[in-house]
């Protein structure tokens, strides 16, 4: 996924629209800002966003072997990933 979307440029103004355009879809499904569930996706969204900008310049930024964290109520569970097969 990280490669996938590497190697775009800086783009700090679209990512900070795509979190409040996804904050804005949260509510129309009912889970606004706020609650536990809204809350919880808001933060794993921005922190995605996060990890993909951190290498804007090129796809080949990306270390081989990258994993996905599983996320909790309270953010990333360290040590507990989701290997890509």
């Amino acid at each position: 996924m990280l490669r996938m979307h590497a190697g775009n440029g800086e783009h700090v103004e679209m990512d900070r629209r795509a979190d409040d355009a996804f904050d804005a879809a949260l509510a129309d499904v009912g889970s606004p800002v706020g609650t536990s569930l809204g809350d919880t996706l808001s933060a794993y969204f921005r922190w995605a966003n996060v990890r993909m900008a951190a290498h804007h310049r090129s796809p080949d930024e990306v270390a081989p072997g990258q994993s996905i964290p599983r996320w909790s109520w309270d953010g990333p569970v360290t040590g507990d990933v989701i290997r890509k097969k």
